[in-house]
């Protein structure tokens, strides 16, 4: 043992140390404090006096990184668009690695961004910031493991609950970059606004699938106190319009 300031300490592995700044560490090693706290070494770090945990036993800079599925990601340039007052969570993609941000709406977990997933033939003007086009069969398979294409009634889901914070439904959704409140988090940004659902209209009753007209969702710019919806209709070429994805968690 030794005495600082009056009172007596363990030695770490033989040595002394200033315990007001200082700790012996559960390796017995001695580590400054970080601010005025400890913490395990061996599951967590220290930066800029605040303490996070290690990404699979590694560091990294919590001002420009983050750790999902034990792998160290770089913020995204579109993560400006979103609700910084909110508190969003990370999902790993592990068809490409990906990261996406999500966040619970009522009852509904809901990414905060549109997909990215490179299914053959889709598109897209600036992946990184508006995700990729897709055209209605493309969509089927755009969402990863454990989400979904919507549905109407999820979308419709959706609509009322944020009505039911604001009448104003389409600037709640919109993302404040783009003159909206943003309320719940859907962030929503221009040209990035227009959402397949999963369904189809069949129209006059018909079920031939050579005129067959998807359902839309779509944000626009304006003060609707819903989620406007729309049909990609014209007889055989409805299916080869392309849209964004959001995807819902199961």
């Amino acid at each position: 043992h030794f005495c600082y300031n009056s009172a007596v300490y363990a030695l770490c592995n033989g040595k002394t140390y200033k315990p007001l700044t200082q700790f012996c560490s559960t390796t017995n090693v001695i580590t400054d404090k970080c601010g005025s706290s400890t913490y395990n070494t061996t599951t967590h770090f220290c930066y800029n006096s605040a303490v996070y945990a290690l990404c699979n036993g590694r560091k990294y800079n919590p001002t420009s990184q983050g750790c999902a599925s034990n792998a160290i990601y770089d913020n995204k340039s579109i993560w400006s668009n979103l609700n910084s007052s909110l508190t969003y969570s990370v999902f790993r993609d592990s068809r490409d690695n990906q990261v996406y941000k999500y966040i619970k709406i009522g009852n509904q977990t809901w990414m905060a961004e549109n997909v990215n997933y490179k299914v053959s033939g889709s598109y897209c003007s600036n992946c990184t910031l508006y995700g990729r086009l897709y055209t209605f069969a493309q969509a089927k398979s755009a969402c990863p493991s454990g989400w979904k294409l919507p549905s109407r009634s999820d979308w419709n889901t959706l609509s009322n609950y944020v009505k039911g914070k604001n009448a104003n439904v389409e600037k709640s959704l919109r993302s404040k970059k783009w003159s909206g409140s943003d309320i719940v988090g859907f962030s929503v940004i221009q040209p990035g606004n227009y959402f397949w659902t999963s369904e189809i209209y069949y129209p006059s009753g018909s079920m031939d699938m050579s005129i067959q007209w998807p359902y839309y969702r779509y944000v626009s710019n304006g003060s609707a106190a819903s989620i406007l919806e729309g049909t990609e209709g014209c007889d055989g070429c409805g299916v080869d319009y392309a849209h964004y994805v959001r995807c819902l968690k199961k």
